[in-house]
């Protein structure tokens, strides 16, 4: 369940691609144009009437003229619905293409070969009608009558020779659809923005990787609007939708909390950064909230009628620690690894260092803390996989990617992702607890953050991303001892956390006075299928673990869903189940649980007060 709330769902990989089918653009020459930077230029008009519809275009005038055959295959990688039919068109006239469309189970993208090698100027227009997400997914596109939020995924054609090669981007936001008829009207909405996660503004140019667009996100409409500068930085935040808390509040902890990361264990952040808030209905099987980093900025998804909680600020903070873990700077057990095995690190020690900088903050208390401490060690303890090592995890979860992936793979998956966080923190909590038991000459301590910053520091220095796991090592290291750094024993937990599942031995002050570890006994919450219902839709359900208490209950793959009760998370709330079954209703109650197991759990002692609590 930890995995869920932390990363998603995966899409599956998509299927093979049918025959491609013949297309053709009508007569209309284009004619040259004298512009020659920026070269790469994105128009998105959203349209109200006569449907809804986000009208595109894409024009690449100023490039290199030896890119030419570099731009004939191109890619949209969805979701789409609706069909896609462009026009093309180059300096000396139309385009004939070839579209194959690529479906999986989750969504359907787009290939698009052109006939020839194009000359520049070169435009593509397209209309695309709005998609909903897939579930546990951000990639959509949402128009309603006062705002537009679409991801570049979803948005954007683009030429696959040319995403890695820097250029000069310029993005035109045109949002006057939501103006009102008559601008003296006193509508009660917010005035209209428009604003990409690359920069609030409908005008924007900027040098960056045409890959880059594909994870950009776009607002535009009556949005709420909140700015933040100052010597520590600026933030730019934008919201659509309903929501139950205050958005200003919520921008200013964001605000505070982005500094304090940048100072931690990163950068100044020079340019301001922009935030975007999109709520409304989510499905059972999706967290409250979700924050996920998009072309240069953030965008959280959040539920309607879920308040700013720890949640929120867990999920947000964790991922402006990934722009610079994870982001900036990489920590790779060994250069032809799988990408999935730094998960400990891109996942599990950027959730530590969330949770140290929100609670030093003040803006968790410790009930919140102390059942975040709780739940890495609930994973570590009670995980159906916690005997597993790191290359098995990492087998898992690539398997479950693979085209046909069962569901009792998928769950596996989710599974495993959950352990290789619970891992990386709880490493990430004892270098801490070690590194702090030494002082320097001054008398003063440290802890891992400083070891974090100082390898960010040494990644921007040398101009490098990818960093082995020596080299973090050997600044922990450092700060321990410089005369005789004990790296062997930093790297010997290393490989008994990580590789293989041992839980880290944690002093009883490990994170400070305030908590002090006992023994309980607890069940992790296991469901026992995979939840497929999405918002608005019948409940549905897939992959009924035969071993899961699921089953036990009798839930069979072959029921038909008909109601569907449970609180997601929370083994002690009974799960309740209406299926129908060769024609006859059947009710089914049980609770979603494994078997119950020793776990440490880590309680506030009401002996020590709280200005003591960062005392350490």
């Amino acid at each position: 369940m930890l995995a869920a709330c932390l990363l998603g769902c995966r899409a599956p990989a998509p299927t093979e691609a049918p025959e491609p089918q013949r297309a053709a653009t009508p007569a209309p020459k284009l004619a040259p144009t004298e512009s020659l930077a920026p070269g790469f230029h994105v128009f998105v008009t959203p349209l109200l009437t006569p449907a809804a519809k986000v009208a595109v275009r894409i024009e690449l005038t100023g490039l290199d003229p030896e890119l030419g055959p570099a731009l004939r295959e191109w890619s949209l990688a969805g979701p789409i619905v609706g069909g896609f039919n462009p026009t093309i068109e180059d300096a000396e006239g139309p385009i004939e293409f070839s579209l194959a469309t690529r479906v999986d189970a989750e969504q359907e993208s787009v290939e698009l070969s052109l006939d020839r090698t194009p000359v520049l100027p070169l435009r593509i227009s397209y209309e695309l009608e709005p998609v909903p997400a897939a579930l546990g997914q951000v990639a959509r596109i949402e128009l309603d009558e006062v705002h537009l939020f679409a991801t570049g995924e979803a948005l954007l054609l683009l030429p696959e020779g040319i995403l890695d090669q820097r250029q000069s981007l310029a993005i035109h936001l045109e949002p006057k659809a939501f103006q009102p008829a008559d601008p003296s009207e006193a509508t009660g909405l917010p005035p209209l923005r428009a604003a990409s996660s690359f920069a609030v503004g409908s005008e924007l140019e900027l040098e960056a990787w045409p890959f880059e667009l594909r994870r950009v996100a776009f607002m535009m409409g009556a949005v709420e609007w909140a700015r933040f500068d100052s010597v520590r930085g600026e933030d730019r935040w934008l919201g659509i939708g309903p929501a139950r808390f205050d958005q200003r509040w919520s921008a200013a902890e964001l605000a505070a909390v982005r500094t304090m990361v940048d100072r931690q264990i990163g950068l100044p952040t020079i340019e301001p950064l922009v935030t975007m808030l999109v709520t409304g209905s989510r499905a059972a099987a999706e967290p409250e909230f979700r924050a996920e980093l998009r072309g240069r900025g953030l965008v959280i998804l959040a539920d309607q009628s879920a308040t700013w909680n720890a949640q929120a600020r867990m999920s947000t903070a964790q991922a402006l620690v990934a722009r610079w873990l994870g982001g900036r700077v990489r920590v790779m057990l060994d250069p032809s690894a799988d990408p999935i095995s730094e998960l400990w690190f891109t996942a599990g020690a950027t959730r530590y260092v969330a949770r140290e900088v929100l609670f030093e903050l003040g803006v968790l208390s410790d009930d919140e803390y102390s059942a975040e401490l709780n739940r890495i060690e609930l994973e570590l303890a009670a995980s159906p996989l916690r005997a597993r090592t790191l290359d098995d995890l990492v087998a898992l979860i690539a398997a479950a990617s693979k085209p046909g992936a069962d569901p009792t793979t998928k769950i596996a998956a989710t599974d495993a992702q959950g352990l290789l966080v619970a891992r990386g923190a709880a490493y990430m909590a004892w270098a801490n607890d070690r590194i702090r038991g030494h002082v320097d000459k001054w008398g003063a301590s440290v802890g891992v953050g400083e070891a974090l910053r100082l390898l960010v520091a040494r990644a921007v220095a040398s101009e490098r991303r990818e960093l082995a796991l020596a080299e973090l090592l050997r600044e922990m290291a450092w700060l321990m001892s410089h005369s005789d750094p004990p790296e062997g024993d930093l790297g010997a937990m290393f490989e008994a956390v990580v590789l293989v599942g041992q839980r880290p031995p944690l002093s009883p002050g490990a994170y400070g006075r305030c908590f002090v570890p006992k023994q309980t006994k607890l069940r992790r919450f296991e469901l026992g299928f995979v939840d497929t219902t999405r918002v608005g839709e019948a409940p549905s359900f897939t992959g009924v673990d035969p071993d899961g208490p699921a089953a036990k209950a009798g839930l069979r793959g072959s029921d038909q869903l008909v109601e569907l009760d449970y609180v997601a998370g929370d083994a002690s709330e009974p799960v309740k189940l209406a299926v129908m079954r060769d024609g006859k209703p059947i009710q089914l109650s049980y609770r979603p649980a494994g078997p119950a197991l020793r776990v440490v759990q880590w309680v506030r002692d009401p002996k020590v007060a709280p200005e003591y609590c960062l005392d350490w």
